[in-house]
C-alpha cells in the first residue's frame, strides 16, 4: 500500500530540524503574545470583528503572516508527536523531587491556560501526540484555511465545518503552544 504524501509548508531543513521551528515561533512572540493572536484570530473568524486596540496585529499582511507561522508551527509539532525531546529526564528524581519541579513548570505556565497534565509538562511532546490523535494535520490545515478565509468574510464560519473540529484546533492549538514554550525552555534558551 502507497503512503499518502503530505504537503508541508516547511523548509528541507525546518523539515530535518523541527526543533528550529519552536525556536523560530518563540523568537516572533512570547507564550502569551501567542495565546493572545490565536484567541484573537479565532475570534475574528466568527464575528470578523477586532477589537480598536488590535486593529494592526490583524492587518491582513499580518494575518497571512501569522497564518503560515502557524501552519508551520503545526507541521513541525506533528513531525515532533513521536519525539522525546524537552522530556525532562525523571529517572533519577525520587516522587518528592519530581513533585517540586512539575509544581516549578506549573508556575511558569499557570497563567497561560490550558493547564497541562503532569505527564505532559513531564513529557511535552506528548500533547502534540494527543492533539494529532483527535485531528489529524490535514483536518487542522483545512480548519486554519477556513479561519483565514473568514477572517477576511464578513459572514460566521463555513457551515460546512463541524463547530466540534474548530473548538478541537483552537483547544489543541492552545496546548500546542504551551507544550512547545516548555520544548523552548528547556531545549533552547536553557542551552543558549
Amino acid at each position: 500500500m502507497r503512503k499518502k504524501l503530505l504537503r508541508y509548508n516547511l523548509t528541507k531543513e525546518e523539515y530535518h530540524n523541527p526543533i528550529s521551528i519552536i525556536k523560530d515561533w518563540y523568537e516572533n512572540r512570547h507564550l502569551k503574545g501567542h495565546l493572545k493572536a490565536v484567541r484573537l484570530w479565532r475570534d475574528l473568524a466568527i464575528t470578523s470583528n477586532v477589537p480598536e486596540t488590535n486593529v494592526h496585529d490583524f492587518s491582513p499582511g499580518n494575518l497571512i503572516y501569522y497564518y503560515q507561522c502557524t501552519v508551520k508551527f503545526m507541521e513541525g509539532a506533528w513531525l515532533l508527536r513521536k519525539s522525546v525531546i524537552g522530556k525532562f529526564d525523571d529517572a533519577h528524581l525520587t516522587p518528592e523531587l519530581l513533585t517540586v519541579f512539575i509544581k516549578s513548570e506549573n508556575k511558569k505556565i499557570k497563567y497561560f491556560p490550558p493547564i497541562l497534565s503532569d505527564k505532559e509538562i513531564i513529557e511535552p511532546c506528548r500533547v502534540f501526540k494527543d492533539c494529532f490523535k483527535k485531528l489529524s494535520l490535514k483536518m487542522h490545515k483545512e480548519i486554519l484555511d477556513t479561519w483565514l478565509l473568514d477572517a477576511f468574510v464578513i459572514n460566521v464560519m463555513q457551515e460546512n465545518m463541524d463547530k466540534d473540529d474548530m473548538i478541537t484546533v483552537y483547544e489543541n492549538l492552545q496546548r500546542c503552544i504551551v507544550a512547545a514554550w516548555l520544548i523552548h525552555d528547556r531545549e533552547i534558551k536553557n542551552k543558549a
